[in-house]
């Protein structure tokens, strides 16, 4: 099993840039903070085109990319949400999405059924979206001059994208359900 690949150490330095982000955020050293998400952010696109364009795929991969992206973005709600940056229930909506995904895909395992993992457009542009939103908080408290307030939109466009990226997977989880064919998407 290949797992020092560079998609991997890319993926492995997402989980590791969280403490330091956690640090940057209780010390008020938001620029800094804002740098890191930038950096870990940017890991996130090129993990995925360095596995591509080295044809450096990995079990390991398929499972560390993934698992990266949810503890940077869950990490960053849970602490934007005990520092009252975002409201709980809305911190719930997202984390409930995730979980509904999740435990319609093993529900659907453990019925036999194949489920090739593919991201649907609904919930590529939900996580677009999110990470937007969560840079623009960042943006916000680092640079707080250069950056205009535009997080209520903003808020309610990830609202409506995470509500409909809900529905999306869940009319897919049904039809997979029935037993008819229909490609099983990750978030």
């Amino acid at each position: 099993m290949k797992i020092w690949t560079l998609p991997n150490c890319l993926s492995f330095l997402r989980i590791l840039a969280v403490p330091f982000l956690i640090y940057c955020f209780h010390h008020q050293q938001y620029e800094a903070f804002f740098w890191i998400f930038i950096a870990a952010s940017l890991s996130d696109t090129f993990d995925g085109l360095f596995a591509r364009w080295l044809n450096a795929h990995s079990d390991l991969g398929k499972i560390l990319d993934p698992i990266a992206d949810k503890f940077f973005v869950l990490s960053l709600l849970i602490l934007f949400g005990l520092h009252g940056l975002l409201p709980w229930w809305f911190i719930s909506l997202l984390l409930g999405r995730d979980i509904m995904i999740m435990g319609g895909v093993w529900f659907l395992k453990r019925q036999g059924k194949a489920i090739p993992m593919t991201a649907s457009w609904p919930s590529k542009i939900n996580t677009g979206f999110q990470m937007g939103y969560l840079f623009w908080i960042i943006a916000m408290l680092a640079y707080p001059q250069t950056f205009g307030n535009i997080l209520p939109v903003l808020f309610y466009i990830v609202l409506g994208c995470t509500l409909y990226s809900w529905y999306d997977y869940w009319k897919m989880f049904l039809t997979l359900k029935k037993g008819s064919s229909h490609p099983a998407r990750a978030p």
